[in-house]
């Protein structure tokens, strides 16, 4: 706002105050003596609102007291000075009493303008600062993922099977990377469009996961889990479900009700499923891990059309609505 702007300049140069003030009352003092009428006393306020603006209230209290001066000695004849009439006095006190209200009113505004910038100033220094502190955090837990994936690599035996475990290990860990990083910028939480656009991009467009559902914010915690629900969703259904066939497709839904939050995995067009016996650590990140940590419930399906996943977690995983 430019009036903030201006009022914080002055207040930064008193010099440069005083000087607009002086010249807003010699401007008003010329318009007075040209009008020739009493009545034109009128002209002094907005000068002395503006001496309140830039040079604060006491120049204001200053410049009624002189201008009140002014119009006695200048426009009541020599002998109502003397025996001044009531109408006179009358005049003169209204004159003093509303100057008077328009510089504290005008100083108020004025420093209530100055402090307002300057809140605003240490708010943008908080928020610099906290996200500073952010991406150091987001950059340390990087590197300690790092450093456990070069463990991973260390100790993993050098043989096929091996190496097909540490390629998933290491997946996984890109995937809480790609959480965590969600929330390095908001501590709190992150979109779930965010949140389902970073899990699915390393694996295919998005264009092949159809998303419905309200614009709602997800608690940290919920970003996470959620977070390597989809990384599990996403790996099996490249692998072997609808994202492994370019006609395959996946609808994934979401809603947010009285009972909690609910979403929902549903593939189409892929090649036929085969139920396995053997639970695998995706099918317990699923159907045991995510839903207990996010306070809910999870099924797992193999339909005939692709796996259908869904998910019913208590209302606490989720921060208040917000636009992603």
């Amino acid at each position: 706002m430019w009036i903030q702007r201006v009022s914080e300049t002055m207040h930064a140069r008193p010099k440069l105050g005083l000087l607009i003030a002086s010249a807003c009352v010699a401007l008003a003092t010329m318009a007075q003596f040209l009008s020739g009428t009493a009545m034109a006393f009128m002209m002094f306020y907005p000068a002395i609102m503006l001496v309140a603006f830039f040079a604060g209230r006491p120049a204001g209290y200053v410049t009624t007291i002189l201008s009140a001066a002014f119009l006695w000695f200048f426009y009541i004849p020599q002998a109502e000075q003397l025996v001044p009439t009531r109408a006179n006095v009358i005049g003169i006190a209204a004159y003093v009493i509303l100057a008077i209200l328009i510089t504290a009113l005008t100083g108020s505004l004025t420093k209530a303008l100055v402090r307002l910038g300057a809140m605003q100033r240490e708010a943008e220094r908080a928020r610099d600062e906290a996200s500073s502190l952010m991406s150091e955090m987001g950059h340390r837990r990087r590197n300690e993922l790092a450093l456990v994936d070069a463990i991973a690599r260390s100790v993993t035996p050098k043989t096929p099977e091996g190496s097909i475990a540490l390629r998933e290990f290491s997946s996984r860990i890109r995937a809480l990377a790609s959480s965590g990083d969600l929330l390095t910028h908001e501590a709190v939480g992150a979109p779930i469009g965010q949140l389902i656009e970073s899990q699915i991009r390393p694996f295919c467009s998005p264009e092949r996961v159809r998303q419905s559902g309200p614009p709602i914010m997800l608690s940290a915690l919920a970003v996470r889990y959620l977070g390597m629900a989809l990384h599990e969703l996403c790996t099996n259904a490249t692998k072997h479900g609808a994202l492994s066939v370019d006609e395959g497709r996946v609808d994934l839904a979401w809603s947010l009700d009285e009972p909690g939050f609910n979403i929902r995995w549903a593939e189409s067009g892929g090649p036929p499923v085969v139920p396995t016996e053997s639970s695998g650590f995706g099918r317990k990140v699923l159907t045991e891990l995510v839903p207990s940590a996010l306070q809910g419930s999870a099924r797992l399906d193999y339909a005939p059309g692709g796996i259908e996943w869904t998910l019913a977690s208590q209302p606490v995983t989720i921060d208040a609505p917000a636009s992603s």
